[in-house]
């Protein structure tokens, strides 16, 4: 078995890691459709996704993939920089964008907790849990 280098396996970490990140959102834009006019989009969102079943767990889990490979390959283009030269500036950039990376993969992970628990707490606990939904992708 060939061996591939860190800095191969890196490159191609970014490149799959894009591709995994871009096909979910290209196709829930060209299949999901808009919303009517005068619905409130966060309700339209959660309703496509309850609609979807088990099919709509393929696109946070595509992504949430492409985003771990797209943070390995960040990870080793930093490290094969700063041995060229060091800077403070890229390290901090790369720590930053790690940090957001693994923040935006817990998030999208509690939205689905949310949007699932809609069915087992009334209408007035899902009122909160929407304004808690729309509050995390604020932070985001």
């Amino acid at each position: 078995m060939k061996t591939m280098s860190l800095n191969k396996v890196g490159g191609i970490s970014l490149c799959v890691g894009a591709v995994l990140l871009t096909i979910p959102f290209i196709l829930q834009i060209t299949f999901g459709g808009t919303p009517e006019e005068g619905t409130l989009i966060w309700r339209y969102f959660s309703e496509e996704i309850l609609s979807g079943g088990n099919l709509s767990l393929l696109y946070p889990l595509l992504s949430i993939f492409g985003l771990s490979l797209s943070i390995f390959g960040i990870y080793t283009l930093n490290g094969s920089l700063q041995s060229e030269k060091s800077d403070g500036l890229l390290g901090l950039g790369t720590v930053l964008t790690i940090l957001g990376s693994i923040g935006f993969m817990f998030v999208w992970s509690l939205d689905y907790h949310i949007l699932w628990g809609q069915s087992v707490v009334g209408n007035t606990e899902w009122t909160d849990a929407a304004l808690g939904m729309t509050m995390e992708i604020g932070i985001v």
